[in-house]
């Protein structure tokens, strides 16, 4: 199983892309990005899995702040689910 784990940012709408704030008109309606930072990867079996989450990436504390972790699973044929997204936080 492989776990993408973004940060959620601001940004402002330029056309159909949200950017960051400070390439974009002043007054353009705000939006929603997602900055990635980093990969995991989980091994497990068929059928519900668990793994507690450290709160590490690559090695490195995630920063306080809202995060989005998409997660998608491979089997031995190397075919790959369509992903399913969490949204998460981190306090401290």
């Amino acid at each position: 199983m492989t776990v993408s784990v973004s940060r959620k940012a601001s940004g402002r709408r330029a056309g159909n892309k949200c950017v960051a704030p400070g390439r974009a008109k002043p007054g353009a309606a705000k939006c929603a990005r997602y900055l990635p930072k980093g990969r995991l990867s989980v091994t497990g079996r068929a059928g519900a899995n668990k793994s507690a989450f450290t709160g590490k990436v690559n090695g490195k504390s995630l920063t306080p702040g809202t995060y989005q972790a998409s997660l998608s699973a491979r089997d031995a044929a190397g075919n790959t689910s369509a992903a399913a997204t969490a949204a998460f936080t981190i306090a401290r």
